[in-house]
């Protein structure tokens, strides 16, 4: 495997205001380039992150080693399409319409809070927000998903669902969020049995949550998933939080 190197991310980069990285390779050994990225890693602001499978102690020690913190622990979740378990309607449930871009945006910029940009003390809260909010309205623009379903009551979207098919036709769960004023209506629950029945895809639903997102894990758990791998996230800031 190639050598640990930081690849850029300008994307990530513009919501942050500094430069954004992503360091990729095989983080379990010393390489020659050890060195070279520790010098990068310390002569600016930046963000950086690393992501691991839990049981790869040598890239955690290396990771580590290169000034990276623990930000948080992924877990991921699979069900057979077969096996969810279907909810009657909880509101209109449907896909995504293009004037529905700024009120999908406004769900999930006040929506988050159990991330890793969110939990992590170095983002401020504006950023977080602003991520969320862009990543969901990438959908619009035809940047990031491959569908989005959203449930609507009053009239107005209350929660959305955005999905990506991955290279195994899976269907991940990328973004879920229900506004504050409409939670506990069990609008995620319809919105994943709407999904699995109308999203054409041959694989599984595959989802990752954060292991401080209780909520999440309750969900996913009663809806019959269960946990198949666990991901550690580790962020460095340079030389200066932003």
């Amino acid at each position: 495997m190639a050598a640990p190197r930081l690849a850029e991310d300008g994307w990530l980069a513009e919501r942050l205001g500094k430069p954004a990285y992503h360091l990729v390779g095989d983080l379990g050994q010393e390489a020659s380039g050890t060195e070279g990225l520790r010098n990068r890693l310390t002569t600016q602001p930046l963000f950086a992150d690393a992501k691991l499978p839990v049981d790869d102690h040598a890239a955690a020690q290396a990771v580590q080693k290169l000034g990276f913190t623990l930000a948080d622990t992924n877990l991921r979740f699979e069900l057979t399409r077969k096996d969810i378990r279907l909810s009657p309607p909880a509101a209109d449930i449907g896909f995504a319409s293009p004037e529905m871009v700024d009120a999908i945006g406004s769900i999930a910029e006040r929506s988050f809070v159990h991330d890793r940009f969110h939990r992590d003390p170095d983002i401020p809260r504006a950023a977080a927000d602003r991520i969320k909010r862009d990543w969901a309205r990438n959908f619009f623009s035809g940047q990031r998903g491959e569908w989005m379903v959203v449930a609507r009551c009053d009239n107005v979207p209350a929660g959305f669902l955005q999905l990506l098919r991955s290279a195994a036709d899976d269907m991940v769960i990328d973004l879920i969020a229900v506004d504050a004023a409409y939670r506990g209506r069990g609008l995620a629950r319809a919105m994943i049995g709407f999904a699995s029945a109308k999203c054409n895809c041959a694989g599984s639903v595959v989802v990752g949550t954060q292991v401080a997102n209780i909520p999440s894990v309750r969900l996913y758990e009663t809806l019959g998933f269960r946990l198949t791998a666990a991901q550690y996230v580790f962020h460095h800031h340079g030389t200066a939080a932003c």
